[in-house]
Formats: structure tokens, C-alpha cells, sequence
């Protein structure tokens, strides 16, 4: 039996359709597929913002508060430090000799100032400083008669008779 060209033509022609039959049909069952999946994937992204987004804002929040927090600890922390060791600037230089130990009771004084500039930078603790201030005026009148008592013991009286022999007639 021999096929004629048309009939061999309409069979090529019915098997490409079959396979173009079940080619579509792979394709929709991929496309169903394919569409369940992005469906599943867009579902679980919009339940991660839901569950996400105000984890995030909150941690933001956080994290501000976290910073202000530190800043108030460092503040604290400095103030502890300054506070605790002005009192004991204050004894040092009240009760202190700097003709004993010059360059302590230098940094002690150096320190008290920086106490006093912290303190009057911030706004709560002003009423701080009078004192320190009044201990840091006594330390300088302190200074100032080491000074002047060294002065002294270190200067020689000359006899001003015998000065002003010693003079050429020239002066």
C-alpha cells in the first residue's frame, strides 16, 4: 500500500499536531505550575512585611534609644569620675604645699579646671563649681605666696648705700 504525497502530508501533519497537543498541554501544566509557585512566593513576601516591616521600625527605635543611652552612660561616667575625684582635688590643693611637691599640686589645679569647665558645660551641675572655683582661687593665692616666699629666700638685701657707691658716675 502506498501512501500518496497528500496522505503522508496529513499524517506528518495530524503527529505535529498530537505533539503540538501535548506540548501545550506540558506547557499549561508548567505555566499552572510555575504561576502556584509565584503565587506562594508573593504570599510569603507580603507575610514578611507584615511580620518584618514593624520588627524593623522597632529595632530602629531601638537602636535610637540604645545611642542616647550610651551618650547618657558616658555622660554619667565622666561625671562619677569628675565628682568623686573633685573632692578629692579639693582637699590636695586646700591642704597641700607646693613647695613640697610642686608639679602634684600643678596637675591637681590643672585637673580642678577641667572639672570646673565640664561642670559649667553642663547645665545641672553649675551650682557644682562655686566651690570649686573658690578652692581653685585659694590654690592660686597658695602659688602666689610660694612664690613670693621663694622669691625671698632666694633674693639677696643689698645694702642700697653700697649699691649706689658701686655705680660708675656714668649711670
Amino acid at each position: 500500500m502506498a501512501l500518496s504525497c497528500s496522505e503522508l502530508n496529513s499524517q506528518k501533519e495530524e503527529e505535529w499536531l498530537k505533539s503540538f497537543k501535548a506540548n501545550t498541554a506540558k506547557s499549561k501544566k508548567l505555566r499552572e505550575s510555575i504561576e502556584a509557585i509565584t503565587d506562594r512566593f508573593h504570599e510569603r513576601l507580603v507575610s514578611l512585611q507584615e511580620n518584618v516591616l514593624p520588627m524593623h521600625e522597632i529595632n530602629g527605635r531601638l537602636q535610637v534609644k540604645q545611642k542616647n543611652i550610651q551618650r547618657l552612660i558616658k555622660t554619667i561616667d565622666t561625671t562619677i569620675q569628675f565628682y568623686g575625684r573633685t573632692s578629692e582635688l579639693e582637699s590636695s590643693i586646700r591642704d597641700g604645699n607646693p613647695g613640697h611637691d610642686l608639679e602634684t599640686y600643678l596637675e591637681n589645679m590643672e585637673c580642678l579646671q577641667q572639672a570646673i569647665q565640664f561642670f559649667e558645660s553642663h547645665p545641672n551641675y553649675q551650682n557644682q563649681t562655686e566651690n570649686m572655683k573658690l578652692t581653685l582661687e585659694t590654690g592660686y593665692s597658695v602659688l602666689e605666696t610660694e612664690y613670693k616666699s621663694v622669691v625671698q629666700k632666694n633674693t639677696i638685701q643689698a645694702d642700697p648705700v653700697v649699691v649706689i657707691e658701686s655705680l660708675d658716675d656714668q649711670y
